[in-house]
């Protein structure tokens, strides 16, 4: 019983770990895209101010 609990505490441990990984993941990737969004902006705009 021992020992279950054991590996138990161990999976928990690594299921925690990847969920705060995944949370980062997320929390980058909505990073750059708002990054890229922010660029598409600049370019949108830059390009309309050399047309005219």
């Amino acid at each position: 019983m021992i020992l279950q609990t054991a590996q138990l505490k161990k999976h928990l441990l690594l299921l925690w770990d990847l969920t705060n990984a995944e949370k980062q993941n997320l929390f980058l990737s909505s990073k750059i895209d708002d990054l890229k969004y922010k660029s598409e902006i600049v370019l949108d705009f830059t390009e309309a101010f050399v047309v005219n």
